[in-house]
């Protein structure tokens, strides 16, 4: 693992020490939230968090974690949108443990699902339209909107594909020099 914070991980840094945001953070009672699945960690939004967006967030993050341990649920930022389906052979969650990413998991109130991934230093979110149906035998399928944010939907999809790889698919791509 490298020394260095990603890009994530430095804005939870500078936020995380805004007197304001903490100021917020106590006034709205967010601590002690549990997460609401063994999957994974998966929170449930609720009605104060909808006040984070002030902050960028979808959430509430607890501001004494430091950046290598949170993962927050950024409302601002690059978001690939995702499909849930039940084919293939290799579902979703146990490709990622394999592969040694973590993911957490944030139930929005209006049903959709945002996962972020993060393994070493590459985070990256996920939005599941159908989040309530997700589940271990779930797998994805990636939307990329053909429109001017295309470009930079490809190269976080591409960032999706190195957290989820496994050493085998990890050797094709550097042949295919993606």
């Amino acid at each position: 693992m490298t020394n260095s914070l990603s890009a994530s991980q430095w804005a939870w840094e500078f936020l995380r020490r805004n007197p304001k945001y903490r100021s917020d953070y106590s006034r709205l009672n967010t601590r002690g939230r549990q997460a609401i699945d063994q999957l994974f960690p998966l929170l449930q939004q609720t009605a104060t968090d909808q006040e984070a967006a002030k902050w960028g967030l979808l959430a509430f993050e607890d501001p004494d974690i430091q950046a290598r341990q949170a993962l927050p649920f950024w409302a601002i930022g690059p978001t690939l949108e995702a499909e849930i389906v039940r084919t293939g052979d290799k579902p979703f969650l146990p490709m990622l443990r394999r592969a040694g990413t973590r993911a957490n998991g944030l139930q929005l109130l209006g049903g959709a699902m945002v996962l972020t991934l993060e393994r070493d230093n590459q985070s990256l979110q996920i939005l599941l339209r159908d989040g309530r149906s997700f589940d271990e035998t779930s797998n994805v399928i990636l939307r990329l909107p053909v429109n001017l944010s295309l470009p930079a939907h490809i190269a976080r999809g591409l960032n999706f594909c190195s957290l989820v790889a496994d050493k085998q698919v990890k050797k094709i791509m550097a042949r295919l020099a993606l």
